[in-house]
């Protein structure tokens, strides 16, 4: 279940330290029902809808690719549905709090991969 996040004021917020480079502690923003940590970094989280439009390009993409006479493997209506429903199902992408952009990214290549996986993964990544 996802919770319905309450976040306490910057003034009443933890301080942490940086995780990914040294620097001085910051204040943070939690939420008091179930203590996560609000990310506030510059890899900010996306809607699963971004993600939808990606995979709708590399449909799009295959296609054009098809049509020039380039063996491809394609996408399905079958397995869009199921990475769709994944994605849907998935905390990552439905409850944005904590979750940075790349790991939504990892596991939006990650469900990709697992429905299609005669897809190269080169070319999922090089449309995030």
């Amino acid at each position: 279940m996802v919770c319905v996040h309450t976040t306490v004021s910057i003034r009443h917020g933890v301080y942490l330290k940086p995780q990914d480079r040294p620097g001085p502690c910051r204040k943070h923003v939690y939420c008091t029902t179930c203590g996560q940590i609000k990310y506030s970094g510059g890899d900010r989280p996306r809607d699963p809808g971004y993600f939808m439009n990606i995979l709708s390009e590399i449909e799009r993409y295959i296609n054009l690719e098809i049509k020039k006479g380039i063996p491809m493997p394609r996408i399905t209506a079958v397995q869009k549905r199921l990475i769709a429903r994944a994605i849907e199902e998935s905390d990552v992408f439905v409850d944005t709090f904590s979750v940075t952009g790349r790991i939504q990214k990892d596991v939006f290549k990650r469900l990709v991969r697992h429905y299609t996986p005669n897809l190269p993964g080169d070319l999922i990544e090089s449309f995030l």
